[in-house]
């Protein structure tokens, strides 16, 4: 199957610098799109070049958020065997 024009567009786009974007109407948030995405395999040949603005200090300190916030998310979820028995 042909892909459209408008997905190869954003494949390549997130391809070569990382970044996603949402039309108006669409239901995909950018989260999810980075989600497909990445789920494809596809890994991006460059990031935004604020990127390298941030010291080694903030970036450790991004992280280590990002980290505390995915942590305390996943304790909230139930194991897989509760799970499917509700």
């Amino acid at each position: 199957m042909a892909l459209p024009d408008s997905l190869a567009q954003r494949i390549e786009l997130f391809r070569q610098s990382g970044a996603v974007f949402r039309q108006q109407d669409e239901l995909f948030t950018e989260v999810a799109w980075q989600q497909v995405m990445l789920g494809q395999h596809l890994r991006p040949q460059h990031y935004h070049p604020l990127a390298d603005s941030l010291t080694d200090s903030q970036l450790n300190g991004f992280l280590a958020d990002l980290k505390a916030i995915i942590s305390s998310t996943a304790a909230q979820l139930p194991l897989y065997q509760q799970f499917l028995q509700r």
